[in-house]
């Protein structure tokens, strides 16, 4: 029995760590797109060419920003089961707080572990 491969969208303004997190999940066998902000990210998740398992979104992106992506996210009925990782580095606390008052999967702040933030999707997809 081959095991099923995950999918995983990457939402953030920073290429570097874009490229950091896409290299990770495809070693691990992941199928990887990336959004450079979330207007592309949310084209993608709308239009549904891909049912993704996890969505890591950046809070501070600009334009329309993580929290406003993730309160949209929340609506969609395609993305009920998603995991939604928001990650926060240079978000102010009222962008931290509205964040977590939408109630992703879970946050992760910057600069992280990419292995620690896999370990945690991991848990959450048990």
């Amino acid at each position: 029995m081959s095991e099923e491969i995950k999918s995983v969208l990457i939402v953030d303004d920073d290429s570097q760590l874009r490229l950091l997190l896409a290299t990770a999940f495809q070693r691990e066998g992941w199928h990887v797109v990336e959004a450079p902000d979330a207007h592309y990210a949310l084209t993608l998740t709308v239009r549904g060419d891909c049912d993704f398992d996890v969505i890591l979104v950046d809070v501070n992106m600009p334009g329309m920003n993580g929290v406003e992506f993730v309160r949209i996210l929340k609506t969609l009925k395609e993305q009920q089961n998603t995991i939604i990782a928001v990650m926060t580095g240079s978000a102010s606390n009222e962008q931290e707080k509205l964040a977590r008052d939408l109630k992703p999967t879970f946050m992760y702040r910057k600069p992280f572990n990419v292995l620690d933030l896999m370990d945690e999707i991991c848990r959450h997809m048990k």
